[in-house]
């Protein structure tokens, strides 16, 4: 039964100190909470849907599902808008990274918006990237918006915060970096593996990662554009990510 205390406790999830202390976290929405299920990687602890989506929902989830009105749904809701079901999750504990010959992982330097983020995670997913490496100052990928965004790739793309100085410098694989100064992405002839730095929205890539970047790639303008001054970081991943896997067109994808 949904009790003023539980919807007391699941609302406490929306601040990330109470995520860290029960390590639990909350998505919305039947596709992502689906994807969740499917994937079997991250644990359902209990889900709540309105009547239209609580078939659905309990016929793909191991765990208990409660029938509940939209009414109950907007109480517990991050959104504006609640999609009809809402499922409270553990957080995972993912390992090391994998920085093994052939694979493609993305580095967040200071990214701070919810929506770059998860919309990040989802390009990783796209593209087969396994693994992306987050600063400590980067936004926390369980934050409901950094959630929603992903819609439904937090399932399969392991997400890591880690100190990006000490873990690039005796990284395995070729270092770069994105700059509004570098060698021409589109030219670089770039092997399909490596780590991509990504920078901060507003600062780009601070001093301490820039030192151990082993290449510096920037995105061109082209025809003579004169536009904004950089792009925003989510579109640069993904542009930057398209081109490095396609540097191994015909060889094994670098996700796998």
């Amino acid at each position: 039964m949904l009790t003023n205390g539980k919807i007391k406790k699941i609302n406490s999830l929306k601040s990330k100190k109470t995520r860290q202390i029960s390590q639990l976290f909350t998505i919305e929405g039947i596709k992502s909470v689906k994807e969740i299920a499917l994937g079997g990687q991250i644990s359902l602890r209990e889900v709540f849907a309105t009547e239209e989506f609580f078939p659905m929902a309990r016929a793909v989830c191991p765990c208990p599902v409660e029938c509940v009105t939209q009414a109950q749904i907007g109480r517990i809701s991050a959104q504006s808008t609640p999609e009809g079901v809402l499922a409270v999750c553990e957080i995972p504990q993912w390992g090391e990274p994998d920085f093994s010959p052939g694979r493609v992982v993305l580095a967040l330097d200071g990214v701070r918006d919810p929506g770059n983020l998860g919309t990040i995670v989802r390009t990783a997913d796209w593209f087969g990237v396994r693994d992306v490496v987050c600063s400590p100052d980067t936004v926390d990928l369980y934050n409901p918006k950094t959630v929603q965004a992903t819609m439904g790739s937090i399932a399969r793309v392991r997400v890591h915060y880690r100190d990006l100085p000490a873990l690039l410098g005796d990284c395995p694989l070729p270092v770069y970096g994105t700059f509004l100064e570098g060698d021409d992405v589109f030219r670089a002839g770039c092997a399909a593996e490596g780590v991509i730095v990504i920078g901060n929205e507003a600062n780009g890539i601070s001093a301490a990662v820039a030192r151990v970047v082993g290449r510096r790639l920037t995105i061109p303008r082209f025809a003579g554009a004169q536009g904004p001054e950089s792009l925003n970081a989510a579109i640069a991943a993904a542009i930057v990510t398209a081109q490095l896997c396609a540097g191994g067109r015909g060889g094994k994808n670098p996700g796998k």
